[in-house]
């Protein structure tokens, strides 16, 4: 509040303060879209609270298409399986699986449960990385030794 060009002590310093934090959550959210992996967070009802830009590439959505929707939902519409989220929910531990989804991906994600100070369950924090190229370019390299050896025995 400001009377007459005047501020009481300390308002200053918190709306610097108030400014200084937009700044780095700005920064914050600036990294984690620019993460090549996918973080995909959900809260303990099933809630998607947070994914990053990783997503338009693993289920041809873009965040603010998932960010508030069910995980059972995007479960049941086909987006991704097998089911990873229900089961740290339930369980209350990390697992890692393979996913599969929409797009044709192949992603292993690690599921981690965040908990409270009262250890509630609070958060599970995803992150998943695109295998699929990995698997390509594994596969492609198998042909090509394939090839080479092919062409070994022929010289010889």
């Amino acid at each position: 509040m400001q009377i007459n060009n005047w501020e009481p002590p300390g308002i200053i310093e918190t709306n610097e303060s108030i400014e200084q934090l937009k700044v780095q959550i700005d920064q914050l959210h600036n990294i984690l879209d620019n993460c090549y992996d996918e973080i995909f967070v959900v809260n303990n009802k099933g809630v998607v609270i947070y994914v990053n830009e990783a997503c338009v590439r693993n289920y041809g959505l873009k965040p603010n298409e998932i960010i508030e929707q069910s995980i059972f939902q995007l479960l049941h519409d086909g987006y991704y399986f097998p089911e990873l989220a229900p089961i740290v929910l339930q369980e209350k531990k990390r697992i890692t699986i393979e996913q599969h989804t929409i797009t044709g991906k192949k992603l292993i994600v690690t599921a981690t449960p965040i908990f409270n100070d009262n250890n509630e369950l609070e958060l599970i924090v995803m992150n998943g990385r695109d295998m699929t190229e990995l698997e390509s370019l594994k596969s492609d390299l198998e042909k090509t030794k394939n090839r080479v050896e092919h062409y070994k025995k022929e010289i010889e």
